[in-house]
């Protein structure tokens, strides 16, 4: 499975992969999801276009051989978000435990109480709000349910997740600080180890400053943030896939207001 996983300009570095890599999106490995195929297609463009699929790990990792890759793997000051190394990571999770990642996921649910939370198994599910596409909406259940690892959840459910991630259930509190070793991503975010930072330059707000946001959003438009500054947090989301950054725009006008 890692043979020839990652061959940038003639080198193959999979074996130089680490975990750490993965999790801080500096492997330089080809997203499945946004990056082209061999065949010129992009599967997230067919999934908004409505073209359901199954990506279950086999798929992806047969493709992502055949992708081009961006850099070698810790390439100093390079991150390219890509899916791809959460899907392996999922892989890592089930060879440690001996157990499915969707299985690892429903326990870490069961014990946070996370009632409304669960991974997307069920085709025929119609008990969430589907994602939506412009003004169109999105039913994507093969997708969904082929990665063991696309959850439904709520913004109540995550705001615990939240708050157990930042105050020390999973790690240490006193070194969540080494997690924040950033690369520039894309604008306005950078990308640590497992968390992004969403930060705006003084310049572009100097009469209001926004103070940086620590956690992770989604492409549809959810949001799972703390603020440091004001000890601070908001989850939610605006199910949107063509406008994400609608959810950035409230965010900021939520801080201003509790600023005032």
């Amino acid at each position: 499975m890692i043979s020839g996983l990652h061959v940038h300009k003639g080198k193959d570095y999979s074996h130089d992969l680490s975990i750490v890599h993965l999790m801080s999106q500096t492997s330089g490995l080809p997203c499945y999801l946004t990056d082209k195929q061999v065949n010129g297609k992009k599967t997230m463009a067919e999934l908004e276009a409505g073209i359901d699929q199954s990506w279950p790990i086999d798929r992806v990792i047969h493709e992502v051989k055949r992708m081009k890759t961006h850099f070698p793997p810790g390439k100093e000051g390079r991150a390219k978000y890509a899916d791809t190394n959460h899907q392996i990571l999922s892989l890592i999770i089930e060879n440690i435990t001996g157990e499915p990642v969707n299985n690892v996921l429903k326990d870490l649910f069961q014990e946070l109480n996370l009632t409304k939370t669960y991974v997307c198994e069920d085709v025929n599910d119609k008990n969430f709000v589907p994602i939506r596409y412009k003004s169109e909406t999105r039913y994507i259940p093969l997708f969904l349910t082929s990665t063991r690892n696309d959850i439904i959840s709520t913004a109540k459910d995550q705001m615990t997740f939240l708050k157990a991630f930042f105050n020390g259930y999973f790690f240490p509190k006193e070194r969540l600080n080494e997690l924040e070793k950033w690369n520039n991503i894309f604008f306005p975010f950078k990308y640590g180890i497992g968390i992004q930072k969403f930060y705006m330059p003084r310049i572009l707000s100097p009469f209001q400053p926004v103070p940086d946001m620590v956690g992770h959003c989604g492409s549809t438009g959810s949001v799972a943030f703390y603020i440091p500054d004001m000890d601070f947090y908001i989850t939610g989301t605006i199910n949107q896939q063509a406008k994400p950054n609608i959810a950035f725009q409230t965010m900021i006008k939520i801080i201003n207001n509790k600023l005032k």
